[in-house]
């Protein structure tokens, strides 16, 4: 019954634009309502006043009132608009001190414009006991001509439908998602980047997004990659040690700053206030470029960069130019370490792939062709990046460090592809049984001896351990564990199918 109404009310407002404003005037929604009931007035009720009035729902009195204006205008539709209730004096009306007002400006000031009314209106009485409604602060922000019409009408609607969605009274939602023809697409298929405007710290208020004023942050989602989801990738090679991006140490861009901000074993170490302070002049300038001299500098205020030195504590003597020098250095030796892993792969027996069956082959070969699948990958390097080696031919990676006898690292790139509980009881069991049988041979088999030394043992921290995607050997002294034992121990665990 309700959709009929609708439907009748609607070819009636398609009637009364054609007959009564064939000029297709613009007009409110109250005006074409008025539009219709002139229309009943003069072709639906052939000019009876009191017929009309009683069929709109009107009272008659109303109705005549409306035909004499729509009548003394020569039939103009823009007659029948409403008149304006805004009040007509607003001179003598109270309003807020200056002050209040010069509070308001500097609030949006000096959020850059992010603040709209209701955030004003609370920072307001929270921070200066000041009272101020929403409507009013909006009015003064259009006064001082500190809102966009049509960013703030965007937003508005924006944050309309989103009440809406989240609504739990809603019918039914719509999600978007890829063609089907898309389904069965391997990962890079489909990539969503999203792009989203970061206020520069320090910047002054600016009508309008400048780029001076702003940076701009980029986020891409693989749609065809779920979480966790572990896919090869290229081997590093000395002509191109990035073939693709990935964590931090694998990527160009960001490689160097894992190297001072967490340096490995051979890395120079800067004092802690020396890495605070490079990080914080990375986010407000960039990065550094190399002068003419082969010295870095950052194309900024020097008196800038020395406020962010001394806040950070770094010692008197260095001057802003050792920063600077610190990132170019740090680049240089991570493009080295990068290439000397590269070297490193291409040694035989460094890098080998383990199937079902034992060795699937050795990835360092002129001919070697990685098999369709392969859930383990055997690393015998002295690198600190010998992990994410491994992770580019296989998810689960067991990498022997040839600089120290002993040591073995073994994880996975996601909690499903091993069981990694299971395995650290394996192996501590046969590490265990391992130093009590060598103290027993050397005790002369005394069983009184090889409870204390197996006792002695788990107390000492000789046992394997890690979190919840790594399991590490033994800290003192490593392990004494053979390959063939820790990787029969390994492939026992996995959860490939």
């Amino acid at each position: 019954m309700e959709l009929a109404k609708t439907n009748f009310i609607n070819h009636m407002q398609t009637l009364a634009e054609k007959q009564l404003n064939p000029h297709n005037y613009h007009l409110s929604g109250e005006t074409k309502k008025r539009l219709r009931w002139m229309y009943l007035l003069y072709h639906d009720q052939k000019g009876n006043v009191s017929a009309a009035a009683r069929k709109a729902g009107i009272s008659r009195p109303w109705m005549s009132h409306l035909k004499q204006v729509f009548e003394s205008h020569h039939k103009d539709p823009r007659s029948l608009e409403p008149e304006s209730k805004a009040p007509r004096h607003t001179q003598d009306r109270e309003r807020i001190p200056e002050e209040t007002e010069r509070l308001i400006l500097k609030i949006r000031d000096d959020s850059l414009g992010a603040w709209g009314k209701e955030k004003i209106s609370r920072v307001l009485k929270r921070d200066y006991s000041l009272k101020a409604s929403p409507n009013t602060v909006n009015s003064y922000l259009h006064k001082h001509k500190r809102i966009s019409p049509k960013l703030s009408l965007k937003n508005t609607k924006a944050m309309k439908n989103k009440k809406l969605m989240d609504s739990e009274n809603l019918m039914f939602k719509v999600k978007f998602r890829p063609p089907k023809i898309l389904k069965d697409y391997a990962p890079g298929a489909l990539v969503e980047k999203d792009m989203k405007y970061v206020p520069k710290p320090g910047q002054k208020h600016a009508m309008g997004k400048h780029q001076e004023n702003f940076w701009y942050q980029h986020t891409e989602a693989d749609s065809f990659t779920p979480p966790g989801e572990w896919f090869p990738s290229p081997l590093p090679t000395e002509e191109n040690p990035w073939p693709r991006a990935g964590a931090v140490d694998s990527t160009q861009g960001l490689a160097h700053l894992g190297m001072i901000c967490s340096p490995r074993r051979g890395d120079v170490a800067l004092p802690l206030a020396e890495r605070v302070a490079l990080m914080a002049c990375w986010l407000l300038f960039g990065e550094p470029l190399e002068d003419v001299d082969g010295d870095g500098v950052w194309p900024h205020d020097r008196g800038e960069i020395r406020t962010i030195r001394d806040a950070c504590g770094c010692s008197v003597g260095r001057e802003f130019m050792h920063l600077a020098n610190a990132f170019l250095s740090a680049r240089e030796r991570v493009l080295k370490s990068r290439q000397a892993l590269a070297a490193e792969a291409k040694k035989p027996g460094a890098l080998i792939l383990v199937d079902e069956t034992g060795v699937a082959g050795d990835c360092s070969a002129p001919d070697f062709a990685p098999p369709p699948t392969c859930e383990l990958a055997v690393v015998k390097v002295a690198h600190a990046g010998a992990m994410g080696l491994g992770y580019c031919v296989a998810p689960v990676v067991v990498a022997f460090d040839q600089a120290n006898p002993g040591k073995v690292t073994i994880a996975a790139y996601a909690a499903r592809y091993l069981d990694v509980a299971a395995l650290k009881a394996r192996l501590k069991e046969a590490e265990l049984a391992e130093r009590v049988a060598a103290s027993t041979c050397a005790n002369g088999g005394d069983f009184q001896e090889h409870a204390d030394v197996r006792l002695a043992a788990f107390h000492a921290g000789d046992k394997w351990g890690g979190g919840a995607t790594i399991v590490g050997s033994p800290q003192t002294g490593g392990t004494r564990l053979s390959e063939s034992t820790i990787l029969e121990a390994v492939r026992a665990c996995l959860l490939i199918p």
